[in-house]
């Protein structure tokens, strides 16, 4: 039986996810990249010695096909460097100019700073209570989805 509650969770949920989404779209017109830029480029930051377009791909959970677009754009916009992995010539790896972290690391503070005062209406009580929702979800989420994709 499903709960009834479930639907005004879900349709609160879509719209707390678009109103994030709207908030954050003239930051990244200001750096000039889109949400699925960013987000590829928060990933490579991550990597502090570089990654290569495969672990991309699988950390992202997209197709590769789909990062070699994205890494495309960002190296046209000059965010990244990429080069080809000198024993596996099919092997791209990715790594984050010195020119460029800097421009990536205002992108950064402006991010959590927008984020931030999107969160100024609650509490720190609430905004605990939020994160551990979110990732009781997450994490039930991510179990039951590992145990069909093993089965």
């Amino acid at each position: 039986m499903v709960r009834t509650d479930i639907t005004l969770a879900l349709e609160s949920f879509s719209r707390f996810k678009q109103t994030v989404h709207q908030s954050m779209t003239p930051l990244y017109k200001d750096y000039d990249i889109s949400a699925q830029q960013w987000m590829m480029l928060a990933l490579i930051s991550k990597s502090k010695k570089g990654i290569t377009t495969s672990e991309l791909a699988e950390i992202a959970r997209i197709t590769p096909g789909a990062v070699s677009q994205f890494v495309e754009q960002l190296d046209a916009k000059g965010f990244i460097n990429r080069e080809q992995d000198e024993l596996d010539r099919r092997v791209t790896n990715i790594t984050i100019p010195p020119k460029a972290q800097k421009r990536i690391d205002e992108l950064i503070d402006a991010y959590k700073q927008q984020i931030s005062e999107l969160f100024d209406c609650l509490s720190d009580d609430e905004l605990r209570s939020f994160v551990s929702i979110l990732s009781k979800v997450g994490d039930h989420i991510s179990l039951n989805t590992n145990q069909e994709c093993s089965n």
